[in-house]
């Protein structure tokens, strides 16, 4: 396995002058970090009129300064937006080379064909074709980087004359491509008829996503491919990284505040004593609010979820697992 970072510049309000220049040179950063610490991908978003989901409109810039403040890390589009009234696909591959150039032969080239109508429609692009669009044109994309001279193309969403499209990338015959799903067999086809990646966003967990991949494993296999190469897949799970377990409840508040969180020990909510180990562990006595607070929720909850925020540590040093603090349950 492979890890990278998956980048949206997500920016929300209120804003001031310097907010924008803050993101991104923040994210550049970040990069120039993750790729001295070994981290193997960074993936950059293509969005238009997102305002504060994602102010990530020119991937192609933000890639290539990346490129000149690191030495190993992979630069993934992720995705293109392939509907021509976007992007000409003769740019697209223009664009795709010279960034391989720069970085010397480090891109990964993610295609999609847009969501939002927000974004399609202020492009002037029909959202019942976009699908038709994106195939015909990523075809014809990866055609241009390969070949020499590009022999044109007549086709329902844009024609070209015959042209050499130059430069070529450093990665022959063209950077690998990677197509996003969400678990449909048409896709997994289209992959597989044109020896693409295949990729997933999860926004629902690791388990939603592991089921998801192995159908495409398994419909490799009912084709015939045998090439069980990890990296013919990606997958981007979001997950949110704190210092502390109290930031960490915090940013969990601000977002669902309709949840009750607490970032205290459980030995502070609840008076109880567990005997046993494993299979034969029980109470000691039948376990008893003290917390006020708490003690008002019980009857009206459904769920309470706890974890220890260092079971490692829990593990590894039994001499203070009752005085560290870090071994405690919280809430």
């Amino acid at each position: 396995m492979k890890f990278g970072l998956f980048y949206e510049h997500q920016m929300g309000r209120p804003w001031d002058d310097g907010s924008e220049l803050r993101l991104i040179q923040d994210a550049l950063t970040q990069v120039e970090f993750a790729d001295s610490l070994g981290i193997q991908y960074v993936w950059e978003v293509e969005h238009h009129f997102l305002e504060e989901y994602s102010h990530s409109s020119a991937p192609e810039v933000f890639l290539a300064a990346c490129s000149q403040r690191t030495k190993n890390i992979r630069l993934g589009h992720g995705i293109k937006l392939m509907p021509p009234g976007y992007n000409s696909p003769a740019r697209i591959a223009e664009e795709i080379a010279t960034l391989d150039l720069v970085s010397n032969g480090r891109v990964e080239f993610g295609t999609g064909e847009s969501a939002s109508r927000a974004e399609l429609e202020g492009f002037n692009i029909n959202p019942g074709e976009r699908r038709a669009m994106w195939r015909e044109t990523t075809e014809q994309v990866a055609n241009m980087l390969a070949m020499d001279p590009y022999p044109g193309f007549e086709g329902k969403f844009f024609s070209m004359p015959v042209r050499n499209v130059v430069p070529k990338p450093v990665q022959k015959p063209h950077p690998p491509i990677y197509i996003p799903g969400g678990g449909s067999i048409e896709t997994w086809d289209f992959c597989l008829d044109h020896d693409y990646n295949y990729s997933y966003l999860s926004f629902n967990g690791y388990k939603g996503g592991k089921a998801l991949l192995d159908g495409f494993w398994e419909r490799r296999a009912e084709r015939g491919d045998r090439d069980e190469s990890p990296f013919r897949t990606s997958f981007a799970q979001i997950v949110c990284v704190a210092d502390t377990d109290e930031e960490a409840v915090e940013i969990y508040r601000r977002n669902h505040g309709t949840e009750v969180v607490s970032a205290r020990s459980v030995s502070a909510l609840v008076d109880y004593h567990v005997r046993g180990s494993r299979d034969s562990a029980r109470f000691h006595y039948d376990p008893e609010m003290i917390d006020d607070d708490w003690e008002r929720l019980v009857g009206g909850v459904d769920v309470v979820l706890a974890g220890p925020p260092c079971q490692g540590h829990s593990n590894l040093n039994n001499r203070t697992r009752r005085t560290d603090k870090r071994n405690e349950l919280y809430l």
